[in-house]
């Protein structure tokens, strides 16, 4: 075992999820799947291998794999060939496992560095970015160091910029050295639409702050002529006012430093709009694109063009179940965005779509069909419907973050909808009690600290319940 753990791939780069989350990147990397000629096609083939292996699928993972050795070249082979002699050990094929261990090292003789090689570095940034949201600048340090290698790189360029642009995207501030390199990877990469929605992302969000800065400065002075509580409010707000001019102004200081203002509010707009029209006018790319273009324009508020494109796009390609998906989420913001104004045919337009969608992801399907739920429960006649997809759902047999997931949902279902407070929770306390570690739990304990019934014998219920959670 001691040469195979000694080897750099996927096997040994901890890469560990729930069963749905690897199910989830499995089917995204199906969708997406690049064409002949696109720059992370070996690497894509090399994780769908181990997503496949992980998911216990050995003669799929084989195959992708192969696919992978056929894609690649010189020391891009490196982590492949290390997977293949991980999926032979762990199939037991011991001699051929030895044969790609002989490859591994005749790569490193015949590509020698000191260190890791770079193809090696940037292929466990990849597929860090893809793995986790949390490692992002894991894996632009990851780029980073591969490109002082190979700084002509222009595709390891472009993705740590894309990366660092995701990573500081709820910043106050961004750093001068990060600007300058996502202002370097634009020049280089001019026609990446990817890179250019997300560094747009940043811009409209920096817009957004020094607006509600401005707010707030207003605010602060409506405060200050008012009575003494108010004049507590004002002094609140001038100080929230000053933090986010001072911030404001240190990213516009850094925005011109890097080369780049960050424009008003309708040069960004028109931008938006722009991107959208080159984004529907290289097919190549579409699928690739178009989620972070999406994105974009619901950021900038432009919610009904977000659904407009994703109408366009799978116009242009109606098989596509991962642009049904894309539709299928720009109407849930529509729905979002009109609140109480929502019409009963867009809540069933949304609805049906949701449940196509579902049929097409049957293992990756849960958020959806929760979102599903989530739409029948906001309409005037789907109280029902929702209800039933509800006990649905809770009767599989399901991990035990995903099950967190929909009793944390369900719990918000019976307290918004059908105003059943008791039983609301009731089913954080289920969330809460499942020991596993997440964001559904932490929100259900979070809901639950905040309660305070009125009947005592469920107030005591529910200290007790705190008491005992707080103990394991």
């Amino acid at each position: 075992m001691e040469p195979l753990e000694e080897l750099q791939c996927h096997f040994t780069w901890e890469l560990k999820r729930s069963r749905f989350i690897l199910f989830s990147l499995r089917d995204r990397l199906e969708d997406l799947a690049p064409e002949e000629s696109a720059t992370w096609r070996g690497q894509n083939y090399n994780l769908q291998g181990f997503l496949q292996h992980r998911l216990g699928r050995s003669s799929e993972a084989l195959s992708f794999l192969r696919s992978a050795s056929e894609a690649l070249r010189g020391p891009g082979l490196l982590v492949n060939y290390s997977d293949l002699a991980w999926l032979h050990h762990e199939r037991g094929a011991h001699e051929q496992s030895q044969e790609y261990l002989s490859r591994v090292e005749a790569l490193r003789r015949e590509y020698p560095t000191e260190g890791e090689h770079p193809e090696v570095l940037a292929e466990k940034a990849f597929s860090l970015m893809e793995f986790y949201n949390d490692k992002k600048l894991l894996a632009a340090e990851l780029l980073d160091e591969a490109l002082r290698q190979q700084p002509e790189r222009r595709e390891w360029l472009s993705a740590q910029a894309v990366v660092l642009v995701s990573a500081h995207r709820h910043s106050d501030d961004v750093d001068e050295k990060v600007l300058l390199k996502i202002k370097r990877a634009m020049d280089r990469d001019p026609e990446n639409l990817q890179l250019q929605a997300e560094y747009l992302n940043l811009r409209v969000q920096k817009e957004e702050s020094e607006q509600s800065a401005h707010r707030g400065g207003q605010s602060a002075h409506r405060g200050g002529q008012s009575a003494h509580r108010g004049e507590q409010s004002a002094h609140r707000g001038g100080q929230s006012a000053h933090r986010g001019g001072q911030s404001a102004h240190r990213g516009g200081q850094s925005a011109h430093r890097g080369g780049r203002g960050w424009g008003t509010g309708e040069e960004l707009r028109a931008e938006v709009s722009a991107l959208a029209s080159q984004l529907l006018q290289k097919p190549q790319t579409l699928l690739r694109d178009i989620k972070c273009v999406l994105e974009l324009q619901r950021r900038a508020g432009r919610v009904d063009e977000a659904v407009a494109l994703a109408n366009a796009a799978l116009r242009k390609r109606p098989d596509s179940r991962y642009l049904k998906a894309s539709l299928a989420e720009c109407l849930k913001w529509q729905l979002d965005q009109q609140g109480e104004r929502a019409s009963q045919e867009l809540m069933e337009q949304a609805a049906e779509l949701l449940g196509e969608v579902a049929s097409l992801y049957p293992e990756s399907c849960l958020r959806t069909e929760l979102d599903r739920a989530n739409v029948y429960a906001k309409s005037n006649r789907g109280l029902a419907q929702a209800q039933r997809l509800y006990q649905d759902l809770l009767l599989r047999d399901l991990e035990t973050v995903s099950r967190q997931m929909v009793l944390n949902q369900y719990a918000k279902f019976l307290k918004h909808e059908r105003h059943d407070y008791v039983k609301s929770m009731e089913y954080h306390m289920r969330a809460a009690e499942i020991p596993s570690p997440s964001f559904y739990r932490t929100n259900s304990i979070t809901v639950l600290r905040r309660l305070s019934p009125r009947d005592e014998r469920l107030r005591r219920r529910l200290q007790l319940f705190l008491r005992d959670l707080q103990d394991s």
